[in-house]
């Protein structure tokens, strides 16, 4: 009796076989189109890198939310108030005081980008970089890779 004629082999070539070939198949439709290691969202203009290469990039181009026309609006309301209320000498110290602090705000703000630049390109470059020998993830690896 030959395999095929077999309980077994029936199984084996009515079931097991086709799902295998279907299974390769696939594989070999993954292998052969790969997919992105991320994708990019949607709001990215398509030209950006270009852009902010050659300094045409303005962050102040990016639509402000609706809880900062929420506070604008606000803050207008009340500077009316109060600039009707007081005289033009005290409110002229008042917008000097505010200068000092919007210029204060600025340099607070451009450090708080440049902290955040620097971590997320440090968590990137941890991301990308091969575990240090004898860590936890290294040896994790190993094992994995044996396991395979």
């Amino acid at each position: 009796m030959n395999f095929h004629e077999t309980v077994m082999g029936k199984t084996f070539f009515q079931g097991q076989l086709p799902k295998l070939i279907q299974v390769l198949s696939q594989i070999a439709q993954a292998l052969n189109a790969p997919r992105p290691a991320f994708l990019v969202q949607p709001e990215v203009p398509p030209g950006f890198l270009t852009e902010l290469y050659h300094g045409n990039f303005d962050p102040s181009d990016v639509p402000e939310t609706q809880e900062i026309a929420d506070s604008n609006r606000e803050i207008s309301r009340f500077q009316e108030t109060l600039r009707a209320a007081l005289p033009e000498s005290v409110w002229e110290q008042i917008e000097t005081y505010r200068d000092l602090l919007d210029a204060r705000s600025i340099r607070q703000s451009e450090q708080a980008f440049a902290a955040g630049f620097r971590c997320a390109s440090t968590m990137l470059a941890a991301g990308l970089s091969a575990p240090p020998a004898g860590s936890v993830a290294a040896e994790k690896g190993q094992k994995d890779a044996k396991a395979d």
